[in-house]
């Protein structure tokens, strides 16, 4: 399978839609090695590589409903994959930059920032915070920080236009650069932003 749709594909991503495990199987199956030898070219690390099989399922099953079975298969799972692996990549990154930055602040700084907040206290603030965005807002940022989707992307799915998107994640920056002051958190925000999510 691959390129568009095949009949019998279209079908078994129809009968996955309304949650036919059967069908799940036999796409699992049918991607499985081909989504495997993907992440591994770009990973360099089997572990690694058959976790992103699994989570790129994952999230297929979780989004069942959303799935178009006239749209590539192929194109879907691919599209995933790449914002699974982006993102464990920046994740890296931005966590050597973070050890980085601690190292190279004044102690003071680095004790202050060591005590104010941790990985895990990061993790609970960001609930905090997106849980009171509004609801639109809210949408847009989940879409773009945690799906990995770009601004025209998003525009697209949720029927508005890429201003509106841009204009809402600025507001939303904005809104998260004040709610962590009132945590003391020196780290540069970009850089907590990516920590986060």
């Amino acid at each position: 399978m691959g390129g568009k749709n095949p009949k019998s594909e279209t079908a078994l991503v129809a009968a996955l839609k309304k949650g036919n495990k059967e069908a799940f199987s036999q796409l699992f199956f049918a991607y499985e090695k081909k989504l495997y030898f993907f992440s591994y070219k770009l990973l360099q690390s089997h572990a690694d590589a058959e976790e992103v099989v699994q989570e790129v399922f994952l999230r297929v099953w979780d989004k069942r409903v959303t799935l178009d079975e006239q749209r590539s298969f192929n194109a879907y799972l691919i599209t995933i994959a790449k914002n699974i692996i982006y993102n464990r990549a920046s994740r890296k990154v931005t966590e050597h930059a973070y050890r980085e930055y601690l190292q190279r602040a004044a102690p003071s700084v680095r004790n202050q920032t060591e005590e104010a907040v941790n990985f895990s206290d990061l993790s609970a603030i960001s609930h905090r915070f997106i849980n009171q965005l509004p609801e639109k807002r809210r949408k847009i940022f989940l879409l773009s920080r945690f799906e990995g989707l770009s601004n025209r992307e998003i525009a697209k799915q949720l029927n508005i236009s890429v201003s509106t998107v841009e204009n809402q994640m600025n507001k939303s920056l904005k809104a998260l650069r004040n709610y962590l002051c009132q945590y003391d958190i020196e780290v540069p925000l970009l850089l907590v932003i990516s920590l986060i999510f």
